[in-house]
């Protein structure tokens, strides 16, 4: 109990470090959850969990929209959108019977307050956390060994990968400047591998983290960039948020059940909702609408697509890779309007990507944004070596194989990762949380 007590407090204190609206915001939706929870169990009406979602929701909205729009000026709190769905979806599992109210207000609190998910997810279940927390937490030394490999894994992903990469994207995307054709293309789908590692690196560094301290959460990225089509794309990309909105809301809607128009409507409102989520500019709901689309269109030419397969007889690794690409392809287009949320500049951008311009990869563009040659060829071999470990994640777990190795692959592979965050790493004194980007959701 004392270690639970230990972890709550710093959860908390994380909360003060980042504003007193955010402990108050984080409490009052704790105990007000714990409260509608109770009220659920006790007779469970429809009107009070539309209540609850309803205030809970309705928080969220104030905070994170009615305060931009209005100008209100108090910032937005730490981590709300998060906690925000994991509150909705424990009240609707309460409402449905899937587990019952509980009843310890200290455990829920450690369910929505626990420090290491708070500021990017993963988003946890009520049903997967809150056992956890009601039995006694034990830290094991293979917990601590699996915890620290994920963890120093995140950090050289964020710190080494995501942030040298920014300094790319931000300067081929940088407002005032106008690249065009390859250098657009290039930078287009760098930034996806950028939000990959940046998004997928901070959510090693929570699981493994958590981890070490006993517990244990879900798994957010399995091998994204792998997928052969964006079906199979959104089963391996921010697993925690597209299986919520699968579960409470497109299964709800009827999800495939219903007519094929129906059908078509729920996973466009799915993912239109998902990009609204992240923010309230155009750029994030046209986002969410072309996933919304790409779903769509793969629905309807599944038949097709696997008739013109075994007509041809396509299959094998050549096939395999380029539907990969493919795929990357379509995910780094939709990432157009999520990085360049201006209407002008994303138009002004689409219309410069066809422009023939190969020489940008021999006239030193690329080592203009701040990246020496030798960095970029480090970063380079630091992309295989994650992408190596993501092949390997597609049958195994490479941080528990790598726990249960001999005591010498481990130190060679820390000695790695820790060289590479010591002398590729970006932080500094300007360096703060909100440079995670998925923080700022």
């Amino acid at each position: 109990m004392f270690y639970k007590v230990i972890l709550l407090f710093v959860s908390l204190i994380f909360f003060c470090c980042h504003g007193l609206s955010a402990l108050i915001y984080v409490a009052g939706v704790t105990v007000g959850t714990y409260v509608i929870g109770l009220m659920l169990e006790k007779k469970r009406k429809k009107s009070v969990v539309v209540l609850g979602v309803f205030l809970i929701i309705g928080t969220l909205l104030v905070a994170k929209y009615v305060n931009l729009w209005f100008s209100w000026g108090f910032a937005v709190p730490l981590g709300l959108s998060y906690y925000t769905l994991m509150s909705v979806g424990y009240l609707l599992d309460v409402y449905h019977g899937k587990l019952k109210a509980e009843r310890n207000l200290f455990s829920f609190a450690l369910f929505l307050c626990f420090f290491p998910q708070v500021v990017a997810g993963p988003i946890g279940r009520s049903g997967d956390l809150l056992p956890q927390w009601n039995r006694k937490v034990s830290i094991t030394i293979d917990g601590v060994r699996t915890g620290f490999i994920m963890f120093l894994t995140g950090l050289f992903e964020k710190f080494v990968l995501a942030d040298n990469l920014a300094k790319l994207t931000n300067g081929i995307f940088f407002e005032e400047t106008q690249y065009e054709g390859l250098a657009l293309w290039i930078g287009i789908l760098l930034y996806t591998l950028r939000i990959y590692f940046d998004f997928a690196g901070y959510s090693l560094i929570a699981i493994g983290g958590a981890r070490m301290l006993g517990i244990q959460l879900m798994e957010n990225f399995k091998s994204p960039l792998y997928a052969t089509s964006m079906k199979e794309f959104w089963r391996r990309w921010h697993i925690s948020l597209s299986t919520w909105f699968r579960d409470y809301l497109y299964i709800p809607l009827g999800g495939s059940r219903v007519s094929s128009i129906r059908t078509d409507f729920n996973l466009l409102l799915v993912f239109v909702m998902s990009g609204i989520w992240h923010g309230t500019t155009i750029g994030f709901f046209i986002w969410g609408f072309l996933h919304g689309i790409y779903q769509m269109i793969g629905r309807h030419t599944g038949q097709v697509r696997k008739s013109f397969r075994e007509k041809w007889k396509l299959s094998g690794t050549v096939y395999i890779m380029f539907q990969r690409f493919l795929v990357f392809l379509l995910v780094s287009f939709a990432f157009i309007p999520f990085q360049i949320t201006d209407t002008g500049q994303m138009l002004c951008v689409l219309k410069n990507l066809f422009v023939w311009n190969p020489w940008v990869l021999t006239d030193e563009t690329f080592l203009s944004f701040g990246l020496s040659f030798s960095k970029l060829v480090l970063c380079t071999i630091g992309i295989f070596l994650v992408f190596w470990i993501d092949k390997y994640n597609l049958k195994n777990n490479f941080y528990d194989s790598l726990a249960k190795q001999k005591f010498l692959p481990r130190v060679l592979f820390y000695i790695i990762l820790l060289s590479g965050i010591i002398f590729l790493g970006v932080y500094g004194n300007d360096y703060n949380a909100a440079n995670f980007v998925y923080g700022q959701f």
